[in-house]
């Protein structure tokens, strides 16, 4: 690598699509101890991420990569106490948990009774 391992080792945003793949491990370790670039895979999450991940790599995907930020698997009522933010989280990335449509405000306008008289001959 470089003489001074903090300055500039390798470009870490270059070919940052195919970090996981592409880059060596000694490139991996750099840019995430000295850049915070590419330190976990956090995309497809699996259905068990809540339990799989370290508490590490679900802070850094959520902060980095907005993945993984809430379990939004809850029922109805759970999700009635999550925080405004998770609600809001959970509804805009998985479709769950988002507020009904208020109810009108103000009452239907009520109709004229009916004229049940006769017309008169």
């Amino acid at each position: 690598c470089c003489q001074n391992q903090q300055i500039g080792c390798f470009d870490c945003e270059y070919d940052i699509e195919h970090w996981n793949r592409d880059w060596s491990p000694v490139k991996k370790n750099w840019c995430c101890d000295y850049e915070d670039v590419a330190c976990f895979e956090c995309r497809n999450p699996p259905p068990n991420w809540e339990s799989e991940w370290s508490r590490q790599k679900k802070d850094w995907c959520c902060k980095k990569e907005d993945v993984a930020c809430f379990d939004c698997r809850a029922t109805s009522i759970a999700a009635e106490a999550w925080s405004e933010k998770q609600q809001e989280w959970c509804c805009e990335k998985q479709g769950l948990a988002c507020p009904l449509t208020s109810p009108p405000t103000s009452p239907p306008p009520t109709l004229p009774p009916s004229s049940t008289s006769t017309a008169e001959v």
